[in-house]
C-alpha cells in the first residue's frame, strides 16, 4: 500500500533539503508518494502563514496528521508507519 504525504519546504532551506533526503531514504523500504509544497511559493499566503516557521512539515494525507522538524529517518519512519496517526 502506497502511502502519500505532503511534504511543505521552501527552497534553499539546508534543514528542508536534509528532511527531503531523510524522505527519499525511506522510499527505499517504503513506497511514497510525496506532494511538494513550497510555502514561500507566492500563490500559497495561507500556508506560508502556517507553516511558514514550522517548516520542514510531513503529513500524511490519509489523516491529516503533521510531524514537525526535528526529526530523524527513524522516528519519520515510525510515524509513517504507525496506523493511529
Amino acid at each position: 500500500i502506497m502511502k502519500k504525504v505532503t511534504f511543505y519546504t521552501k527552497l534553499n532551506s539546508p534543514t528542508c533539503e536534509k528532511a527531503y533526503l531523510m524522505l527519499m531514504e525511506l522510499t527505499y523500504d517504503m513506497p511514497l508518494e510525496i506532494d511538494v509544497v513550497d510555502v514561500a511559493h507566492a500563490h500559497n499566503h495561507e500556508l506560508k502563514a502556517i507553516y511558514g516557521e514550522r517548516i520542514p512539515v510531513v503529513m500524511k494525507t490519509d489523516t491529516t496528521s503533521e510531524f514537525d522538524w526535528p526529526f530523524t529517518v527513524d522516528s519519520l519512519r515510525d510515524y509513517l508507519q504507525d496506523e493511529t496517526k
